[in-house]
């Protein structure tokens, strides 16, 4: 009975703190700052394990028709580029401003990333 009090109460300090801490504001959230290493490591290990986790039940896509491709293309074009890049166009300020700063998607593709790239887009377009 004693230790699942002190569990308990434990558990109810640790909610309080969690709280004192989001209502403080001691935390900066603003995205003109890097994250702390132990911070950007936990964040971009959560995501890639995530999406591994859901990207396995996803069937692949079909091979794409050139009116597949040229519509990809054109919406890349209209809504990616300004914060990815393509080949011969580098992002603009507004890309280069985000935090964390958005991959280079040509040679993201070049490095065989390419084949995760369904599960991230449909995972991170909700």
């Amino acid at each position: 009975m004693k230790f699942a009090s002190g569990f308990l109460a434990a558990v109810v300090l640790m909610i309080f703190a969690a709280l004192a801490v989001s209502y403080s504001g001691v935390i900066n959230v603003a995205s003109t700052q890097p994250d702390n290493a132990l911070t950007a490591w936990f964040l971009s290990t959560t995501m890639e394990h995530s999406i591994r986790q859901r990207a396995s039940g996803i069937a692949a896509a079909r091979q794409p028709t050139g009116e597949d491709l040229h519509e990809g293309f054109r919406f890349y074009n209209e809504a990616c580029v300004y914060c990815h890049g393509a080949p011969g166009k580098d992002p603009t300020d507004i890309g280069k401003g985000l935090n964390p700063e958005p991959p280079y998607l040509p040679d993201v593709w070049r490095a065989g990333r390419a084949r995760n790239s369904f599960g991230s887009r449909r995972t991170a377009s909700r």
